[in-house]
């Protein structure tokens, strides 16, 4: 056998085994890069300013003007109301306007019956009624101390006013006193275009009455010593009342 034939075969038998076992780089994939998104700047919204509200004011309540001392019954019928129940009276009395005022106004004809409006307590005792008004024909009666028991009343007339005396709920109310009015455009008669101001006394056993400012009778009876107060129409009239007022001076 050929000896440097064999000593080249293993030679080159090495050379491929060699070769063969020579490692071959493993393949690592390139990486792919890794996106960093930039973390987005926040939007800043803005805090709202708190709203304030404004305070309300509060509304302010009229305090009502005290009475003065002694005032029993007052209503100058400002609000066209007759003292919310304090009166009472019949459909011939309405709240209305009069030369500039608002007043209760009673109108009544001749063929119609008298006509009463009535207010007060029956425990007044004494004390003077007040009262402007304004008269069209007619007349009327002022009822004072008025109860069971009877009641002074001044009658009104345009030319006289009479003082009449009623004893108990039914009988006539007589007259005591008539005393002429000199007052207005003629000599014995009220003005009929005009406001006049009226005063009736009751205190004690005194019962006077003012038309004016001027007396028109004086008078001492002791018969009734307490009762309400009462306007009675007479024989058909237009009587407009104002500013009444109930007082003990």
């Amino acid at each position: 056998m050929n000896f440097k034939f064999i000593a080249l075969a293993l030679v080159l038998g090495c050379l491929l085994l060699a070769g063969c076992a020579e490692k071959k780089p493993l393949y690592v994939p390139t990486p792919t890069p890794t996106v960093v998104l930039a973390t987005p700047e926040p939007t800043l919204v803005p805090t709202p300013e708190p709203t304030i509200a404004p305070t309300a004011e509060p509304t302010a309540v009229p305090t009502p003007t005290p009475l003065p001392f002694g005032t029993l019954f007052f209503d100058d019928f400002e609000d066209r109301n007759a003292t919310a129940g304090k009166w009472v009276f019949d459909s011939k009395w309405k709240m209305g306007e009069k030369s500039n005022r608002t007043a209760l106004i009673a109108v009544v004809s001749l063929s119609e019956a008298n006509s009463v409006a009535s207010f007060g307590s029956g425990n007044w005792t004494d004390y003077v009624v007040r009262f402007k008004f304004w008269l069209g024909g007619g007349g009327f009666r002022l009822i004072a101390r008025n109860s069971s028991a009877g009641a002074y009343i001044a009658e009104i007339m345009p030319n006289t006013a009479n003082l009449r005396i009623q004893h108990g709920s039914s009988s006539n109310a007589n007259v005591v006193l008539t005393s002429a009015l000199g007052r207005g455009q003629d000599q014995h008669r009220l003005n009929e275009s005009s406001w006049h101001d009226l005063e009736f006394f009751l205190k004690r056993n005194n019962v006077k009455l003012n038309i004016d400012g001027i007396p028109v009778f004086d008078y001492s009876d002791n018969s009734f010593s307490s009762g309400s107060v009462a306007l009675m129409t007479v024989d058909g009239v237009f009587l407009a009342v104002d500013d009444v007022n109930v007082s003990t001076s």
